[in-house]
C-alpha cells in the first residue's frame, strides 16, 4: 500500500509511506523522507540533523516505529493473531 492510513481512537492518525504485508516478514512499514543526500548534515542515532527541511531534525525512523506499533496493536487485538505477525521498521 501507498499511503495506507491508519486510525485509533485514542492516537493521532499515522500514515506510512510505504506498508508492505507478507506471509513471512509480516508488516513492513517503509518511512521515506524527501531530503537530497546534500541536505543531511548528520545522523546521530535515530536522529537526522538536516538543513533546509521545515524542521532541523527528523526522526523517521521513530516515525515509523509509531506506525509499526500502531498496526501491530491493531493486528494483536485480534486472539487469533496475536503475538503471530512481525513486525519492522526501513528507512
Amino acid at each position: 500500500y501507498w499511503h495506507y492510513p491508519i486510525f485509533h481512537p485514542n492516537a493521532p492518525r499515522h500514515e506510512p509511506d510505504i506498508l508492505i504485508l507478507d506471509r513471512e516478514l509480516g508488516i513492513v512499514v517503509i518511512e521515506v523522507k524527501g531530503v537530497h543526500i546534500e541536505q543531511l548534515r548528520s545522523i546521530d542515532g535515530h536522529r537526522w540533523t538536516v538543513q533546509g527541511y521545515p524542521t532541523p531534525h527528523a526522526y523517521p525512523y521513530r516515525q515509523g516505529e509509531q506506525q509499526l506499533w500502531a498496526l501491530l496493536s491493531h493486528v494483536n487485538s485480534d486472539p487469533s493473531l496475536r503475538g503471530r505477525v512481525a513486525g519492522r521498521v526501513l528507512v
